[in-house]
């Protein structure tokens, strides 16, 4: 079905665009989950459950595995959790090794980091207003603890430029991971991180591929400063 332009003209008044469900970014990777057939999906960086919420209206039926260390939004992603038997919920940041790690919490938890941020361009309620120390360790000495896990594995990243600390950390659970979902930057939002082409070449070097990407943290002018990539097991049809 196509939408009059006349219809779509003034749906723009509205900051409203009608498109197929098909083309959007999260029916596409439901459809990636399916197709690769992921039972067991790893959610670092949960905060209160945003990502697993979604996955689940899509279509997801495996298990969740949520990890949060901020003690805010683990306590809201907890009661999540409670009507969903599938999904679990820990209270610890996922790093390259187990440590003590000291949080830059922001005014909106969901910028919080390892990583002092650099800039909030766009985006102010990113500045912190807090730190707090908690508990990290790394996905190798995690995952061997999580009874029921059986795969494929999928494994999604969302730690505010901590990326590379956690893929130093999880060498064996990336060999068994089919679908791999984090954050790029294009620029440096957090100090000292990865850039997206040392963490695009990084991931071809480990054996996956670019399947889907979206922007990310867009700025008024039309320009996105990172960019949400999935990627897939080379090899997977």
């Amino acid at each position: 079905m196509r939408v009059p332009d006349a219809v779509q003209r003034l749906l723009r008044r509205f900051d409203v665009q009608i498109t197929h469900y098909h083309f959007t970014y999260a029916a596409r990777r439901a459809q990636l989950l399916k197709h690769l057939g992921i039972r067991d999906l790893l959610d670092v960086g949960a905060n209160t459950g945003q990502y697993a919420h979604e996955v689940r209206f899509h279509g997801y039926d495996g298990r969740l595995w949520s990890f949060e260390p901020v003690a805010a939004p683990y306590e809201e992603l907890v009661r999540s959790t409670q009507a969903d038997p599938g999904w679990q919920a820990f209270n610890l940041a996922v790093s390259d090794y187990p440590a003590e790690l000291l949080l830059h919490v922001s005014r909106d938890s969901t910028f919080s980091s390892a990583i002092p941020l650099v800039t909030s361009e766009g985006r102010p309620d990113s500045v912190q207003v807090d730190t707090e120390t908690v508990r990290a360790d790394a996905l190798d000495n995690i995952l061997p603890t999580l009874d029921g896990m059986t795969g494929p594995l999928g494994l999604k990243v969302d730690v505010q430029g901590h990326e590379k600390a956690v893929f130093d950390g999880a060498a064996a659970t990336l060999e068994k991971a089919h679908f791999l979902e984090f954050e790029m930057s294009a620029v440096e939002i957090y100090e000292g991180q990865d850039l997206l082409p040392e963490m695009m070449a990084w991931c071809y070097s480990q054996g996956f591929v670019l399947a889907l990407s979206e922007p990310a943290w867009m700025l008024d002018t039309g320009r996105g400063l990172q960019m949400n990539g999935i990627f897939v097991r080379r090899g997977t049809q």
